[in-house]
């Protein structure tokens, strides 16, 4: 009996020492590739970087001052031996060009003419008796003016254009922004799609026209992988929209991110092309203000 107990002993020792030596292991090999990712990433415009391994799967996060910026440190991290896929959170802040000061305003006299120029009053004619009218026959006296140039004022946006106010319409104008391309991203990221930028460029122009109207943006993923990691994914999409919208003028207080993960599929996840669709950003109005009703 006692040497039963003696090697059962012996093989969870053992099994307990493997396992602590392959957590150990991958602790190793994680901050292996943290380190060799920020090394890559040294070169390029990237600042404040942070950079998060599970397993072979990084997330940057950090800020870059342009959109080619963020694809290039995309195209450096995913050239790193080992990485299987990356999730580029990088925000692009562009830096605000310094404003020339205004000179200070220069102070000026009144120009008074001389003398010699100044117009003197006409010699009045001798004065004759008045001539007697009615009221009614009485000549109004008019007094002769230059005429100025009509002022030309600079138009204010409502003049140019209308803006709509009610929710209704505003939908009308985000799913026709919409109509012509979705917004879709990379597989297994939170990267757009470069077809998705033109629709991204009319939906930020249709949101800033919709004054005072929330824009609820909701990001959906397709069925591969755990339901914690996509309804991380597709926030993370969700977020992404939000950036370039605001990249475009769209106020950040306008604007929530929310996600679905693969609960609401547009097609089949069987295909590759259903899935394409599947892994997407949809627009809705989210609230309309009391004033506006």
């Amino acid at each position: 009996m006692k040497p039963l107990l003696a090697i059962v002993a012996g093989l969870l020792g053992t099994g307990l020492l493997a396992y602590l030596c392959a957590a150990g292991h991958r602790n190793a090999i994680q901050q292996d590739l943290t380190d060799r990712t920020k090394a890559a990433l040294a070169q390029s415009s990237v600042r404040e970087l942070s950079v998060a391994v599970d397993g072979r799967e990084l997330t940057l996060r950090g800020v870059v001052p342009s959109e080619e910026a963020k694809r290039e440190a995309q195209k450096r991290a995913q050239k790193v031996y080992g990485v299987r896929t990356v999730t580029n959170l990088l925000e692009i802040r562009v830096p605000s060009p310094l404003l020339p000061s205004s000179p200070p305003p220069v102070e000026t006299s009144p120009v008074v003419p001389p003398a010699a120029s100044r117009t003197m009053p006409a010699p009045q004619a001798p004065k004759s008796a008045p001539e007697q009218r009615s009221p009614a026959q009485k000549s109004p006296v008019v007094t002769p003016s230059t005429p100025k140039p009509p002022v030309q004022k600079a138009l204010t946006t409502s003049q140019r254009e209308p803006l709509p106010s009610k929710g209704a319409p505003c939908q009308k104008m985000l799913e026709a922004a919409l109509r012509d391309g979705q917004i879709q991203f990379e597989s297994g990221k939170a990267v757009l799609r470069p077809q998705s930028y033109s629709a991204l460029d009319r939906l930020a122009g249709a949101a800033k026209k919709c004054a005072g109207i929330d824009v609820e943006v909701s990001g959906h993923t397709d069925s591969r992988g755990t339901r914690s990691l996509n309804m991380k994914l597709s926030k993370e999409r969700a977020q992404a929209v939000i950036a370039y919208l605001r990249r475009k003028g769209v106020p950040a207080q306008r604007l929530t991110a929310i996600a679905h993960g693969p609960s609401k599929p547009l097609a089949s996840n069987t295909t590759d092309a259903g899935m394409r669709r599947n892994r997407r950003a949809e627009v809705t109005i989210k609230n309309v203000p009391q004033s506006a009703r």
